[in-house]
């Protein structure tokens, strides 16, 4: 994020995040103090930073043309983490899959999350949750550990092949497709 002071009877600087394409206009003299616009290209800024009159490019580019950030909005946070798992497809139980409205089959899949890292560079483990009819019955009832999780990348730091599907691990072969014989799906 860098912020550049701006010579203008209006505007005072701008602040510009690359990452999350956030323009911030805070103004010298207008009815609030700074206005953040949503998903701003980066050349569109760099425009604005070489524009004649900083008002009217203010006025007739960014004003109209780009969405004000609004307090839900910054409530949601960019990815601080990718969380990457490894699931044991195996240990599921079948029983407790269930087909959502729209046909798909599901199974509800819990993270127990640890900030710190164990011994072996995991914060958590993943459980298959138990339906609530059973665990109403028997709450004594566990889920499978089904895998653990580990916290890979930040938000700065994210590169392609830290993020979901990404390929990881070995494709199977067609010798190797009777392990998957006797999955539970």
């Amino acid at each position: 994020m860098q912020t550049y002071p701006i010579e203008s009877s209006l505007i005072k600087e701008l602040v510009y995040d690359a990452i999350t394409k956030e323009l911030t206009v805070r103004f010298k003299k207008y009815y609030v103090d700074e206005i953040t616009y949503v998903d701003v290209p980066k050349d569109k800024f760099t425009d604005f930073l070489f524009a004649d009159s900083y008002g009217r490019f203010y006025l007739k580019l960014i004003k109209p043309r780009f969405k004000e950030k609004t307090d839900d909005m910054a409530e949601k946070k960019a990815i601080d983490k990718v969380i990457q798992m490894k699931v044991k497809v195996n240990l599921l139980k079948k029983e407790w899959f269930f087909i959502g409205k729209n046909g798909d089959v599901y199974a509800d899949l819990t993270i127990l999350y640890h900030e710190e890292k164990d011994q072996y560079g995991c914060n958590g483990m993943i459980v298959q949750d138990v339906p609530s009819k059973i665990y109403k019955q028997e709450p004594s009832i566990k889920g499978p550990i089904l895998g653990n999780c580990a916290t890979k990348v930040k938000k700065t730091e994210i590169d392609q092949e830290a993020l979901p599907g990404a390929e990881s691990g070995e494709l199977v072969t067609d010798q190797d497709s009777q392990a998957f014989d006797d999955l539970p799906f």
